[in-house]
């Protein structure tokens, strides 16, 4: 295991989160923690992957409630365990509304 796939202790809050750049998951490109610097709230959802109906049922109620969030001011970003060619087939025939980011490395991505 690399360095940068060590475990970390949890953060504490107001502690903050390491940042990261993730391919995006429902369209060319990246995103990163460091592009909501200073915009507000985030809310991060972390799904284990689209294999999971959990998982995919997690992410489509996050689209409905990422709207309420956005009117209160919060922003939400999903990031999903998979390859992005993955992700991005996905939805393309199930398109959301919040932001995706794909994680290549994440748990279950070997398996779909």
């Amino acid at each position: 295991m690399d360095e940068s796939h060590a475990l970390r202790p949890p953060l504490r809050p107001g502690e903050r989160a390491p940042d990261f750049a993730l391919p995006r998951a429902d369209r060319e490109g990246v995103v990163s923690l460091a592009d909501y610097q200073g915009r507000g709230p985030l809310f991060l959802g972390l799904f284990r992957g689209l294999s999971c109906a959990f998982c995919r049922r997690a992410i489509a109620q996050l689209d409905v409630t990422g709207d309420r969030l956005r009117a209160l001011g919060v922003e939400t970003l999903g990031i999903v365990a998979t390859t992005p060619e993955n992700a991005r087939l996905y939805f393309r025939y199930r398109p959301a509304r919040l932001s995706l980011a794909a994680d290549p490395s994440g748990p279950s991505s070997s398996g779909e």
